[in-house]
């Protein structure tokens, strides 16, 4: 099983599989994750920051932003930098994806 740390210098994740390593959960998103956490007990956070109507085959959908959501904004992650990171992890990863597809193929062939 692969670990995940965050890193902050890529603003993205670190994959592990080292044993020393703590596994860290992803971070929860919406506000229903944080209540069921407990956070609505200290924190006032918004809990409406956008509006999506019109989504169907013949209209494209509209966003309708609250005051909350304008304020809102999207931290960058460095892609490339956070591939180069995992480079090696994710290199075995792969060879083990291979691996398995072979056997599986083996078997049921």
């Amino acid at each position: 099983m692969y670990k995940i740390k965050w890193d902050k210098e890529t603003s993205g994740i670190l994959l592990s599989y080292s044993a020393e390593d703590t596994i860290i959960l992803p971070r929860p998103v919406y506000f229903e994750e944080l209540d069921l956490l407990g956070f609505d007990k200290y924190w006032d956070y918004p809990k409406l920051v956008a509006e999506v109507r019109g989504v169907n085959v013949f209209e494209d959908p509209k966003v309708i932003l609250t005051d909350s959501g304008k304020e809102l904004g999207l931290e960058l992650i460095n892609i490339g930098e956070m591939f180069e990171k995992n480079q090696e992890v994710l290199k075995v990863l792969e060879n083990e994806t291979i691996d398995f597809v072979n056997n599986i193929y083996k078997k049921y062939s």
